[in-house]
Parts: structure tokens; C-alpha cells; sequence
């Protein structure tokens, strides 16, 4: 990811106010990252100044532009810059990819003693985690997977709850249906750039 390279771009001078050299491996990523930043301005993708200001307060933890600017010893403008080049990186991803998607949240463990007690909880966990595949205590047209999961592991899913096990086979199938969303995504995006890469002068 593009965040990787900011990263490095950004590291702060050491205590002589010297700045570590970069690697070949890291020069080459920062041009890359200039190419499919450059691409990607041509494919019509923007980032407005408000995204700029929302990704320096949740990545960097600071108010502003000029807060990070002071940290780091560069001028404002180059610190939106870059941070403007990220984003635009990743939107351009994600048009590629797919939009990114959260991985699932594990089911809550149940309390010491309780591991077969079945809860509307639990239920209320599958229906959520499953996508519509469960609903009201049924499974729906499509969901045998998900059905044979839960039974394999013993789990118990019906008439508005389930245990324990149910909602952790159901995570499972939950997981890995998003680790090979993500795959197929990191997939297309790598020979996508690849080729941009390859057609670059």
C-alpha cells in the first residue's frame, strides 16, 4: 500500500537532524508510487481538501496539516501532497480491487461454564454475519455451506438462538470468504499495475 512509502517519506530527522537514506527498494517504491499516483489523476480520481484533513487527524492523530508539517520539518504543502497522493492511490485501488471491506468480528466468548448455552445473541450474530444466508431461526436458499459448517461443529442454530459453536463456524465461513475477497482483489490490483508499470516510460 501506498502508506507504506508515506511512511518512509515522513520519518522524523534523528537526534543530529540527520534522515536515514533511503534503499534502492525504497526509491523505486516512491517512484512507482509516483507513476500510479500520476495514472490515477488521469482516470478522473480526485481527493477534496476535507479527506486530507479527516485521514491527518485519524492516521497521524494530529489537528492539522501544520501540526504535521512542524513535526516532520516540511512545509504544509508538501505534506498535503503527500498525503493528497496517498489517498488518491487508494481510491484508485479500490476501483480496481473493490472497495476495501472490514474483516469479520469474532462472536463474543461465552462466559466460563455457558459454552453450550444457546442465546438470541448468538442467533442474532449469524443472521448479521452471514449476509441474509440466515434469518428468523432458518437457513435460506443457498446457505447449505454455512448449514453443514455449523453442523460439523456440533453447533446448534434454531427458533431464535445458538450457541457458541454455531457462531463460531459461522465466523469461519464469514473469514474466509472475505480472505478470498481480499486475495482476488490484491490479485487484480497487482496485474493492473503491473501493466502500468510495463507501459510506463
Amino acid at each position: 500500500r501506498s502508506s507504506d512509502v508515506l511512511n518512509h517519506t515522513m520519518a522524523q530527522a534523528d537526534e543530529n537532524g540527520n534522515y536515514k537514506v533511503p534503499s534502492v527498494e525504497e526509491i523505486v517504491s516512491c517512484a512507482r508510487q509516483k507513476i500510479v499516483a500520476d495514472k490515477a489523476a488521469k482516470e478522473g480520481i480526485t481527493v477534496s481538501d476535507e479527506e486530507i484533513d479527516t485521514s491527518i487527524k485519524e492516521r497521524f492523530g494530529v489537528e492539522n496539516a501544520e501540526d504535521l508539517a512542524t513535526t516532520f520539518n516540511y512545509s504544509v504543502d508538501q505534506v498535503r501532497d503527500m498525503v493528497r497522493r496517498e489517498l488518491t492511490i487508494d481510491k484508485f485501488q479500490d476501483t480496481i480491487a473493490g472497495e476495501r471491506v472490514d474483516m469479520p468480528e469474532a462472536p463474543a466468548n461465552p462466559e466460563e461454564g455457558k459454552e453450550n448455552e444457546r442465546t438470541k445473541e448468538y442467533a442474532e450474530y449469524i443472521e448479521k454475519i452471514s449476509g441474509g444466508l440466515a434469518k428468523d431461526g432458518k437457513w435460506a436458499e443457498g446457505a447449505d455451506d454455512w448449514k453443514t459448517a455449523v453442523e460439523s461443529a456440533k453447533g446448534n442454530y434454531g427458533d431464535g438462538t445458538a450457541d457458541y459453536a454455531a457462531a463460531s463456524a459461522a465466523y469461519q465461513m464469514a473469514y474466509q470468504a472475505w480472505a478470498q475477497t481480499q486475495s482476488e482483489g490484491q490479485q487484480k490490483w497487482d496485474d493492473h499495475m503491473n501493466e502500468i508499470y510495463k507501459n510506463s516510460t
